[in-house]
């Protein structure tokens, strides 16, 4: 996560986030939000590895 510059109006906001990964990132997400997106790909990310999820 990277805080991120953005913009409402030409009005700086603070407290947004960018998630980067390699070269690609999605944002801006409040804070909460970017960690709800990360556990969600974290949890993804685990279930894939399970050959029981592949049924």
């Amino acid at each position: 996560m990277l805080e991120t510059k953005y913009e409402i109006d030409g009005r700086p906001q603070r407290g947004y986030w960018s998630i980067l990964v390699g070269t690609s990132s999605c944002g801006p997400f409040d804070y909460r939000s970017a960690w709800t997106y990360l556990t969600g790909v974290a949890t993804g990310a685990e279930q894939s590895r399970r050959p029981e999820s592949h049924l």
